[in-house]
């Protein structure tokens, strides 16, 4: 019970820690899709959101663990609960991502405006421009395909838990079975020590009818 309560506790304080670190990924998210924020603000948000992210991820990890030491029933409450933190974090995960990628944009449309309106001049800077934006692009890209098969393999995952519990439930039937048959059996042998007892009993009185009778009658018989 004691180790019970203590990794219901543990499962608790992690939990809090990780809607702690959701919070901190939010905030740093709307800094990033900020029209209002400078590039050296967006850049500092988006490393606290993967930062953030990975604290989220080892949380939900640790959080597993110490879900296999619950009981059943509180296994699947707490499941479902970290199913729902793993969607929610693909989903911020997304939104860093679309953040991200709708700042770029702005960026490339407030350089090249910059650049038409300055002339000649500033042609070859808006270009510099835009090579670097098209670069930070190729490089969100590469960072959604990471996401991507971290998705893929957060949905092999719970394909795993959902394998796992399905032979947890075929075991339980198994069990169940055994039980059953179990009982049946002691059933049986219960009938059988009561026939036994029975007969035991019956023949215990046979034989002191017998006993009385070849006292008292039978030996009144050979007197006469």
């Amino acid at each position: 019970r004691r180790a019970r309560k203590g990794a219901m506790a543990s499962f608790e304080a992690l939990s809090d820690k990780y809607l702690r670190s959701s919070q901190l990924v939010n905030r740093a998210i709307d800094e990033v899709g900020s029209s209002k924020s400078s590039k050296g603000r967006r850049q500092a948000a988006m490393a606290t959101a993967r930062s953030q992210m990975r604290d989220a991820e080892g949380l939900l990890e640790a959080m597993q663990d110490h879900c296999a030491a619950l009981p059943t029933t509180q296994q699947r409450l707490y499941e479902t609960q970290i199913v729902q933190y793993r969607n929610d974090l693909t989903g911020m995960r997304r939104q860093l991502t679309k953040a991200a990628q709708s700042a770029e944009r702005e960026e490339l449309l407030g350089s090249s405006t910059v650049g038409v309106a300055a002339g000649p001049g500033g042609t070859t800077s808006s270009l510099l421009r835009g090579a670097e934006l098209l670069e930070e692009s190729r490089r969100v890209i590469g960072e959604t395909e990471v996401i991507g098969d971290a998705v893929a393999s957060d949905l092999e995952g719970q394909r795993h838990q959902l394998l796992g519990a399905h032979d947890k439930v075929l075991d339980m039937r198994e069990l169940t079975a055994r039980a059953k048959q179990m009982l049946t059996q002691m059933g049986r042998r219960e009938c059988m020590h009561k026939c036994i007892l029975h007969t035991i009993i019956i023949v215990l009185l046979i034989a002191i009818i017998l006993v009385i009778y070849y006292r008292f009658g039978g030996g009144s018989d050979k007197k006469k």
